[in-house]
């Protein structure tokens, strides 16, 4: 049973200063930062591979990376390795994303030297089961299945398919069902061999240690590792259709889902800071406006309703890329980011994980605990002017796509 209480607003600035406590990143050594913390004795580390949707060698082979790395070692099976990880009392977790292939292990002080001895292990010689991977595959076949049927997910895969042809950027990043059967066991170990380069691997330790201790275990696994050459190189930039399409399908399904996808920005650098605004900005769609190199606007209505949804988010579009937003509408939307960006140092764990995962990107440490200062700093007029930059004219290249509900006629 939980009870959240919005405070007054003459408590928050007092409660925010109370409650807030100051992280620095330190840089250990090139692709190595540390935030010590010793409040609890807990130690989470985490890394960041050049790996994922976009240097994958088949279409979901990354997906279904991160599905069967854990079936054990060369010397443990699956549940024996699992077994004494939680003797440990340790999380392991990967993370297929669209450039990026993320490791995490979290453990007790006293218990991290022997998780970490596991996770080598098992990244070292994983065990790779067939018999598992076939359990994984078919697993995430069903997802993608169940995906197809959503009228949204099938919207959105729909209008990037159309807008990036067979760009990768256009991947489902889960992976679809023919892409999933069509990959054999000999694909997704060729995949996870190709990401162990060293230049390109980046490392963030969060908890109780100290700087030695942190390059000192980061040191003791990667010798456990074998390393290929140079990081592979970017795919080169998708071309987008040279007028708009509408793309329109039936689903045996009560709503009607209204997909507007148009050009976004390229990935493999830092992201633009204000683009964290723009999540905010437009609120509820938050979860499904960034896809990989494209914005996504979407609606959910009754068929007799698309039409007018369509417009809407046409409307909508074509007022950020012209008039902008307006000082109401930015403010709250900066500091709701602002928020969420310090909220990301609060968990060790998260704050692991994201330093990694900006370290790989480029960034340096004081961006990184610096985020929500930063885009407290931003004015609505250089964040209208990304607005222009991003969506003046791209209505001209977007792809609709309308997945009318039947269920409901029926």
């Amino acid at each position: 049973f939980t009870v959240v209480r919005q405070l007054a607003a003459e408590s928050k600035a007092k409660s925010a200063a109370a409650g807030t406590k100051t992280r620095r990143l330190t840089r250990v050594a090139p692709g190595l930062l540390l935030a010590g913390d010793d409040d609890a004795p807990i130690v989470h580390l985490a890394l960041t591979l050049p790996g994922g949707t976009l240097f994958e060698n088949r279409p979901a082979a990354s997906t279904l990376c991160a599905a069967w790395l854990g079936s054990g070692t060369a010397e443990l099976g699956e549940e024996a390795f699992w077994t004494k990880l939680e003797d440990c009392g340790a999380e392991l977790a990967f993370n297929s994303g669209a450039n990026s292939f993320g490791i995490s292990l979290s453990a007790p002080r006293r218990r991290f030297h022997a998780a970490l001895k596991l996770a080598g292990e098992l990244l070292a010689a994983p065990r790779f089961d067939e018999g598992v991977f076939e359990r994984e595959r078919e697993r995430l076949i069903e997802n993608a299945r169940c995906g197809e049927q959503n009228p949204v997910k099938s919207a959105v895969c729909r209008a990037k398919s159309a807008l990036f042809g067979g760009h990768p950027y256009g991947r489902n990043n889960s992976g679809d069902a023919a892409s999933l059967a069509a990959l054999t066991p000999e694909d997704v170990r060729k995949f996870y061999r190709s990401m162990f380069r060293r230049d390109r691997i980046s490392a963030a330790v969060s908890g109780n240690c100290s700087e030695a201790e942190a390059l000192g275990w980061r040191d003791a696994l990667f010798r456990e590792l074998s390393f290929v050459g140079d990081a592979p190189r970017l795919p080169a930039p998708p071309e987008f259709p040279a007028a708009s399409e509408r793309l329109d399908f039936e689903l045996p399904r009560d709503q009607t889902a209204v997909v507007l996808a148009l050009p976004g920005t390229c990935l493999g650098g830092a992201p633009d800071p204000r683009t964290d605004i723009l999540i905010h900005t437009e609120n509820g769609l938050a979860s499904h406006l960034f896809h990989r190199g494209c914005f996504v606007f979407y609606a959910l209505t009754s068929d007799g309703g698309a039409e007018t949804a369509l417009r809407l988010l046409r409307d909508e579009a074509e007022r950020l890329g012209s008039t902008g937003i307006s000082e109401a509408e930015f403010a709250p939307a900066r500091e709701a980011a602002a928020f969420e960006a310090e909220s990301l140092l609060e968990s060790g764990g998260a704050l692991a994980e994201t330093a990694a995962l900006d370290l790989y990107y480029g960034m340096e440490p004081e961006a990184i605990t610096g985020r929500g200062e930063l885009l407290r700093g931003i004015r609505l007029k250089d964040f209208n002017a990304l607005l222009k930059e991003l969506f003046s004219g791209a209505l001209a290249h977007s792809v609709a796509a309308v997945v009318h509900g039947t269920a409901a006629a029926k």
